[in-house]
């Protein structure tokens, strides 16, 4: 007995490493996909020769039938995957939404697929999605010229309203061929080979312009039913998860390809434009986000929608539930808690943004951050910091945030938003630095943010006038706090930033207010800074005019609230002292 209790205590003790060995295998996932070539007809082809590189896994190329195998050390099943190449020369990946969204399948579950096209095939479809919205758009300005000039033959319209009202039609035209191009390039990227036999109907309406019996059709699919009933079918087989994880991923597939078809027709709703179309746009994705509070993809995507529309109440709700139902999905986590940090701060409840995007930074330095998203989480920390007065750490931010964007440019040197975001936080150093009178940085820091605008303005004028206004009247504003011998070049730059500003506007009259507001209030310090009075009181009315027309769009925004005040306390101020120089000019005053 006692030779056996021996025996076995040293056989386990042999046996312990290569248990250990057991279990590392075991623990680690594989990875079993397919690469195929979308050349535009209903088949997909095989590609070889493709290279796929994904964090923690290494790199592999395709096979001659396009798969590939990779092995993750460290993820487990339902772990999202972090592609960071997937290249092949003169290819691109068609469905990157989904590739994004991918994560490690159980055993045995569906094929992850890879879809990739030829530039060519690509520059094709996006040309023909271009001309065909271009044609749609010329064929509404046409109608709504001729409704115009009916009313002005009638009497209905004046001249100067007609010529008015017909520039704002022109100016609407031009707006929306812009906003056309990023879903141009979406379309184009569309994987008809996957699309139902109804979907491939309005795809073809799209791609000859007609837009209106597009969107008929997908209210006519009824998405929204179809996809609570795969969150119902989710959420009760969620009770018998280890049992019946198969039946999951059918579920979740099917509603995950329900939600792309969603995602089409909301795009398509705003292109077309119009307050109808984007409340009903938002109203989708709101259903299909709330249909389960635990999809991520709905959720993330329904908040960043309420955020570009100022909903900040209802895009932090959406992130605060992303937040909750990240899981051990870092990566998702790390978006969620910088969305939801920015939602906080807009909203003036700075302590909390700050905690919440400290978190997201954490994770970020624990390697699941984006440079583009820790640029955006820097730039919030920035104005927190701002706000606090501790400029020296504001700069610091911003910096940090401006070295973020240059990344993300050094990977993308086309991407028009990062170097919006590149010029917002480089003109932000400068703001700071103003305040700290360093005024040479500061002046620096904006002619570089005017600089690198011209790099993107000339593309497209009324595209971006708006954003050069800001980079000006920034630079107006360092020399309007630089004192009243700088009057000319503050008011040279702050009328140019004015002039930029009304033509953004004439294609989007509600949506610069403040901004004008802003503008018109350093005006008036720029002039009581030279003691030109009257000058200074009637930029300050104008400056209340545009806060009250903004604030008829958010009656409780309390910056502008503020700003309305000290305005009206400073035509009171400014007001004794025209009564004061009018008593010293004329005795029977005294």
């Amino acid at each position: 007995m006692r030779q056996g209790y021996y025996l076995t205590i040293l056989l386990t003790l042999l046996l312990l490493p290569l248990l250990g060995d057991v279990g590392v295998l075991h623990a680690q996932a594989v990875l079993v996909g397919q690469v195929c070539c979308f050349d535009g007809t209903e088949k997909r082809k095989p590609l070889a020769g493709v290279e796929v590189q994904a964090l923690g896994a290494g790199s592999t190329v395709t096979d001659r039938n396009g798969y590939f195998r990779l092995n993750f050390r460290v993820l487990k099943q339902g772990d999202r995957i972090r592609f960071r190449r997937i290249y092949k020369a003169g290819y691109s990946v068609l469905n990157q939404e989904a590739v994004d969204a991918m994560v490690i399948p159980a055993e045995g579950d569906y094929l992850l697929t890879i879809v990739m096209s030829n530039d060519k095939q690509q520059e094709k479809a996006r040309r023909m999605y271009y001309v065909a919205a271009s044609k749609h758009f010329k064929s509404q300005e046409a109608r709504q010229e001729r409704e115009l000039k009916v009313q002005f033959k009638n009497g209905s319209l004046t001249s100067s309203e007609y010529y008015k009202k017909l520039q704002e039609v022109k100016s609407d035209y031009e707006s929306r061929l812009d906003r056309a191009e990023e879903f141009v390039a979406r379309f184009a990227r569309v994987d008809v080979s996957t699309l139902s036999e109804e979907e491939r109907r309005i795809v073809r309406l799209i791609s000859k312009g007609k837009y209106h019996e597009a969107i008929e059709l997908y209210n006519n699919q009824n998405l929204i039913g179809k996809i609570c009933e795969q969150a119902w079918h989710i959420e009760q087989e969620r009770q018998t998860y280890q049992s019946l994880h198969h039946e999951i991923s059918v579920h979740q597939v099917e509603r995950d390809s329900m939600f792309s078809v969603l995602s089409r027709q909301e795009e398509l709703l705003r292109l077309v434009g119009g307050k109808d179309n984007y409340a009903k746009a938002i109203s989708l994705l709101r259903s299909a986000a709330y249909a389960d509070t635990t999809y991520a993809q709905a959720l993330y995507r329904y908040g960043k929608l309420c955020y570009s529309q100022l909903y900040y109440k209802d895009a932090l709700q959406a992130f605060d539930m992303l937040c909750r139902h990240a899981g051990r999905d870092s990566t998702m986590l790390y978006e969620a808690l910088v969305r939801k940090g920015a939602c906080l701060r807009m909203l003036y409840r700075s302590e909390e943004a700050e905690r919440v995007l400290q978190e997201a930074v954490a994770l970020a330095d624990c390697g699941f951050g984006k440079p583009k998203l820790e640029g955006l989480a820097m730039y919030h920390l920035g104005h927190i910091a701002r706000m606090d007065l501790d400029y020296e750490r504001s700069i610091k931010y911003f910096e940090r945030s401006r070295d973020c964007y240059q990344q993300v440019l050094e990977q993308d040197s086309l991407s028009a938003s990062s170097y919006l975001d590149l010029v917002r936080s480089t003109i932000f150093i400068g703001y700071v630095q103003s305040f700290m009178d360093r005024f040479t940085e500061a002046l620096q820091a904006h002619r570089d943010a005017i600089s690198i605008m011209r790099r993107i303005y000339m593309r497209k004028p009324r595209h971006y006038s708006a954003m050069m206004a800001y980079s000006y009247q920034h630079l107006g504003a360092d020399y309007v706090r630089m004192g009243g011998d700088h009057y000319t070049d503050a008011m040279r730059n702050l009328f140019l930033a004015d002039t930029l500003y009304q033509a953004a506007m004439a294609h989007n009259p509600d949506a610069y207010l403040r901004y004008l507001a802003d503008l018109y209030c350093d005006m008036a310090e720029a002039c009581m800074n030279s003691a030109r009075y009257t000058e200074a009181v009637n930029y300050y009315k104008r400056s209340n005019q545009e806060y009250g027309r903004f604030l008829m769009i958010r009656p409780d925004d309390q910056r502008a609230i503020t700003r309305i005040r000290y305005n009206n306390d400073s035509i009171v101020k400014v007001n004794e002292m025209l009564h004061l120089e009018r008593k010293e000019l004329d005795p029977s005053e005294r």
